[in-house]
């Protein structure tokens, strides 16, 4: 977590590796023929223009799901407590922990 102490929203290492893990998703296969791939890879970039389009045309950002948007409202307020020293690294761990559901994983 220590390189994401200053990322608001997506918290993946890079937006890249997201795209990675839908693109996996959509084709289905670990090794797909080229066609399948060239096929995922179009059909991918006639939805990131639509979604650009309405994008402009609307002016309003994508929804984040409930459940993302609560869990980035709690990491943010225990991130603006340890910055106003209202909890120390250790207190802001354990709720970091506590809410993402790693404290049994080791």
């Amino acid at each position: 977590m220590w390189n994401h102490f200053n990322t608001d929203g997506s918290r993946t290492i890079t937006h890249f590796e997201g795209w990675h893990t839908v693109l996996n998703k959509a084709v289905g296969r670990l090794k797909p023929n080229i066609f399948i791939l060239i096929k995922e890879l179009k059909n991918q970039q006639q939805n990131s223009e639509l979604d650009i389009i309405a994008q402009k045309k609307f002016n309003r950002p994508q929804k984040m799901n409930t459940k993302y948007r609560k869990l980035e409202e709690i990491l943010s307020f225990a991130k603006e407590r340890l910055q106003d020293g209202t909890i120390c690294i250790m207190e802001y761990l354990d709720a970091i922990m506590f809410h993402l559901h790693l404290e049994n994983r080791r």
